[in-house]
């Protein structure tokens, strides 16, 4: 089990998942924690970003949203359920 930072962004195995639009690298950051039963930090939701999202300051980004996103509950939602397993068979945090 490895202890993570409150602020560590995760590099997702592409083994594990990768984005379900492009097939591109996925990275995950917590924000929000619950208690386990064993007393340690485990992850209660993640946010994921593809590495190919542009600025959101970016004349693309309006595009590259659309397509991502125009159907986040049938293409996201798998994907955050099963990373959400995996992260917290993995990890925990250590939180301030």
């Amino acid at each position: 089990m490895k202890i993570l930072e409150e602020d560590t962004y995760l590099e997702v195995p592409e083994e594990i998942a990768v984005c379900p639009i492009c097939k591109a690298k996925l990275f995950v950051y917590c924000e929000h924690w619950e208690e386990h039963p064993d007393g340690a930090w485990i992850a209660a939701s993640i946010n994921m970003e593809c590495e190919t999202e542009p600025d959101i300051d970016s004349e693309d980004w309006n595009d590259w949203f659309s397509g991502h996103y125009s159907m986040p509950y049938v293409d996201w939602l798998p994907v955050e359920q099963k990373l959400l397993v995996w992260i917290n068979k993995n990890y925990r945090w250590h939180l301030e």
